[in-house]
């Protein structure tokens, strides 16, 4: 009774989809629109994608500016300009997490954030910008743009093939006829077999849409005061801690890169971390070294000298990605 419930839950929520996206004028800014979205819930590797794709831009003489609903965050007057390319200009608690890790990775690319991107977006050209990059952009249905670049998490691409409730997808699978490019992230943390049976799917199903890999590994692990390498970690006790959608794809990550942990403490996808459960943690086990995600560092009290986030290093096609985004 209750899958039967979850089902029809979906179909409900695929027409309210397919209405809203019927109905919703789009408009079109006045300079080229990149899209980086999913088709899942959480999880895909969206983040570091929109960091490459405004990296490549810039190499290609772009001047970009990310445009981001900026998921849980605090309240502010929209919109909201969390860099302006040179210096951050909001906190954490304002900007939300992945605009935040955004501007703090990104130089010489704006940040902002607005439930309207449409009205973000009209501020681009007073900051001498030329081009957006939306992030989460795939259902954004009321933005005309001229690339759309879909992420999959290559170790869950599809879930059970439904639709939310039911299943983990936001639209069906063949929305992925819709994207210009496909990035299947996570490449590297699932075996050959399963590599080639995803392929296989993917060429079936939009045999007409480009297909980017990344491999996910360990660049160094970063704390208050100190950079590690992996090798340091090796022999250590190492708890990881996470607040994301897939933490299973962090441990993976974790255990390829030669690090062992002894646990995993497991919090909801942006959760906001309490000092007392901290402090708790740390009781548990007063000799480790306490390791988790970019994302999650800077909603941790990073005042601890004990915890350190894993900074990751994406491998990819780069001379392919520039060929397939828009040419200055």
């Amino acid at each position: 009774m209750e899958n039967f419930l979850g089902y029809w839950l979906s179909c409900v929520y695929y027409l309210g989809l397919k209405f809203h996206q019927k109905i919703t004028v789009k408009k079109k800014l006045p300079f080229p629109v990149v899209s980086v979205g999913n088709i899942t819930t959480g999880g895909t590797g969206k983040t570091p994608v929109v960091e490459i794709v405004c990296r490549e831009l810039l190499a290609l003489g772009w001047h970009p500016a990310v445009l981001s609903r900026g998921y849980r965050r605090k309240k502010t007057p929209e919109p909201l300009i969390i860099s302006d390319g040179k210096n951050i200009l909001s906190h954490p608690d304002y900007s939300g997490d992945e605009p935040y890790l955004l501007a703090r990775h990104l130089r010489n690319v704006a940040i902002i954030v607005g439930k309207n991107r449409y009205q973000a977006g009209l501020l681009l050209p007073a900051m001498g910008l030329d081009i957006a990059v939306l992030d989460d952009g795939f259902q954004h249905w009321g933005l005309k743009r001229d690339r759309d670049i879909v992420c999959l998490d290559a170790t869950n691409p599809f879930g059970n093939g439904w639709v939310l409730p039911a299943g983990i997808l936001r639209e069906p699978a063949s929305a992925l006829s819709r994207a210009n490019l496909i990035f299947l992230n996570k490449i590297n943390l699932i075996d050959k077999e399963e590599r080639d049976k995803l392929f296989e799917h993917l060429f079936k199903k939009v045999p007409g849409v480009p297909v980017i890999t990344t491999e996910y590994e360990i660049d160094k692990i970063v704390g208050k005061n100190q950079e590690l390498g992996v090798a340091d970690l090796v022999d250590k006790k190492v708890v990881l801690i996470s607040g994301i959608a897939r933490p299973e794809s962090f441990e993976k990550t974790v255990v390829l890169s030669g690090i062992k942990f002894v646990k995993h403490f497991k919090f909801a996808d942006h959760h906001y971390f309490r000092q007392s459960e901290l402090e708790e943690i740390f009781q548990q086990y007063p000799g480790a070294i306490f390791l988790t995600t970019e994302k999650d560092y800077w909603r941790l009290n990073e005042k601890y000298d004990r915890i350190f986030y894993a900074r990751l290093q994406l491998r990819y096609d780069r001379e392919r990605l520039r060929c397939l985004l828009p040419q200055k």
